[in-house]
């Protein structure tokens, strides 16, 4: 007899399909409840490696005498940090501020924990970052040195064919961790993706679009024509009108001042058309700087130093 396969009908049996897809969903959430995404993953190698290389930033900022051990400043840093986090907790400084830890798929006990090999596994890994930076700086051409450049071609050569796998399925970014089945997972419920704040990355984008404006805004505000702006808007809040402005015009026709630096004129210059005195260097370097001059009272402006009168007053 032929053996038919059942399956549930919403009218006939209606607490069989409540069943079929509430194990189907309780599958698929627990599948996606620790699922760290590929950004983060790269970004939680990215803050470990600045994490280490600002310390021997700092550490060859004190003494110059340090620039020849940066390798083996960079080991010892990774050491410490492998100790002090990976070797007892299972995560390090970038997997902490995701809120994430490292997850041993061939563990099959329930807290799937890094066992001593694949904690140990971190520490090849360090010797052979150590072995490249040694050998980057200070080539040489001896055999057994050879042997090590080529292994190191054919290591960064695989890990290049794994980050196409890791882009592809987001598991194991880098060939070590493929190799002794160590993954990133979240601590988390939900997705670190949907969680994580994002609110640092947004004060970074608007302090760098600020700082963009500011840079191109700077070049074209001068010292002097910011200092004269200032003045106005300080000892003349109000504009003088009617006798008191034809007054301050006559005293000021009279003076010998110069109406840029208010000392006596030296080297005197006069605006076509206006009756107030500069003295040459004070005209022309506001000509320099702002690539116009404009008499405040008389509302007279000129743009090249081939329009200045010589005038003499005594």
């Amino acid at each position: 007899m032929e053996k038919k396969f059942y399956l549930p009908t919403l009218a006939n049996d209606i607490p069989a399909w409540y069943k079929f897809m509430k194990h189907n969903m309780s599958s698929l959430s627990s599948k996606n409840q620790h699922y760290v995404g590929r950004a983060i993953q790269l970004e939680i190698a990215e803050l470990d490696n600045y994490f280490v290389n600002n310390i021997v930033f700092h550490l060859n900022s004190i003494s110059e005498s340090t620039y020849r051990f940066v390798p083996e400043l960079k080991l010892l840093i990774q050491t410490l940090l492998w100790y002090r986090k990976l070797y007892g907790n299972d995560s390090s400084i970038g997997l902490d501020i995701f809120k994430c830890r490292y997850y041993s798929s061939t563990n099959q006990s329930s807290s799937n924990e890094l066992s001593l090999i694949q904690k140990c596994s971190y520490l090849l890994k360090y010797s052979l970052q150590y072995l490249q930076d040694r050998l980057d700086q200070y080539p040489s051409n001896r055999r057994w040195t050879q042997m090590i450049e080529k292994f190191l071609l054919y290591y960064r050569t695989l890990e290049m064919l794994n980050l196409y796998v890791f882009i592809y399925n987001g598991k194991y970014r880098t060939i070590h961790e493929r190799l002794f089945g160590i993954r990133i997972v979240s601590q988390r419920q939900q997705s670190s993706d949907s969680i994580f704040n994002h609110s640092f990355l947004n004060r970074e984008l608007m302090w760098n679009a600020m700082i963009e404006v500011l840079t191109t805004l700077i070049p074209f505000i001068t010292t002097t024509s910011l200092y004269r702006s200032i003045i106005k808007r300080i000892y003349y809040p109000i504009r003088l009108t009617g006798q008191q402005q034809n007054l301050q015009e006559k005293v000021q026709t009279k003076s010998n001042r110069c109406q840029i630096c208010d000392l006596p004129a030296v080297n005197a210059q006069a605006i076509p058309n206006c009756r107030h005195i500069y003295c040459y260097f004070c005209i022309i370097h506001i000509l320099f700087e702002d690539g116009i001059v404009k008499c405040d009272h008389c509302q007279v402006s000129i743009d090249s130093a081939d329009k200045l009168l010589r005038t003499f007053h005594n």
